[in-house]
């Protein structure tokens, strides 16, 4: 028998796997893996958090890594699944829920990207975009910024007209973009910092990269949906076959059809 072939549209028990199920359970992971970091942080082997000093120390470096998660783990993690976590709430409500988690996700990420600037160009001189985490890093905050920016001009300031409707889909996908690369470029710091490590620190720090990988993973299952692309009915249209002269314009009783 074959399938009906159709948009997706799941109800009753499918939406409580995928809303209750993925989408509460990618936030509870998310939230689960910045407790873990800021344990791994606060450990000896993470080295804690200091304030600043006249050279880089690895209590000051850290208050990168602690806006950075904050700012993909905490709040753009939930700002994203809002509309399916946050079902209970109106539209209007999830607008906010959202605007509200992404504009405190920019705002860390703007303060972690100050004091890696700092560390790295004012406190010390290895310069910026020396290594495949930071350049994953400038990408991501590229992505990030700008689709705020956008947002924000299509969504609060309510300027573009058409442009808010029109645009929708590329804000989404920016947002889903700049998302899965802020996991990425986690993962690709952990790595850098775990090469030091070794027994339980190592093993902790892998598991914070696993958790990392299941809220990517879940955030998927909770947030893509898929439209069918149901073909269209072919239509065809008689063009009339000259004769072999091509002269009297006269046609044969056969016709060739064109698939419009």
């Amino acid at each position: 028998m074959p399938s009906i072939r159709e948009a997706e549209s799941v109800n009753g028990a499918w939406n409580m796997v995928f809303t209750n199920g993925f989408g509460v359970g990618t936030v509870v992971v998310s939230v689960l893996t910045m407790v873990l970091m800021l344990i791994w942080i606060l450990s000896p082997a993470g080295g804690g958090l200091g304030l600043r000093e006249t050279t880089v120390t690895a209590g000051y470096f850290n208050w990168h890594v602690i806006c950075m998660s904050l700012a993909f783990l905490l709040f753009m993690t939930p700002a994203s699944a809002a509309f399916e976590v946050f079902s209970v709430c109106s539209r209007g409500q999830n607008k906010n829920i959202h605007g509200s988690f992404q504009t405190m996700a920019v705002i860390c990420i703007a303060i972690g990207y100050y004091i890696i600037y700092d560390c790295h160009m004012i406190l010390g001189n290895n310069g910026t975009a020396t290594s495949m985490h930071s350049v994953a890093g400038y990408f991501t905050i590229t992505l990030v910024f700008c689709n705020y920016l956008m947002a924000f001009t299509l969504y609060v300031l309510k300027m573009g007209g058409t442009l808010r409707g029109e645009l929708k889909p590329l804000h989404k996908r920016l947002g889903m973009v700049s998302l899965v690369m802020g996991y990425t470029t986690m993962m690709m710091g952990m790595t850098e910092k775990a090469n030091s490590l070794v027994g339980s620190d190592l093993l902790f720090a892998q598991w914070i990269v696993a958790l990392v990988i299941l809220t990517s993973l879940s955030m998927m299952f909770t947030v893509v949906k898929f439209v069918d692309k149901k073909p269209e009915p072919h239509k065809y249209t008689a063009i009339p076959d000259r004769d072999s002269d091509g002269i009297n314009g006269n046609t044969n009783d056969n016709a060739v059809y064109m698939n419009l």
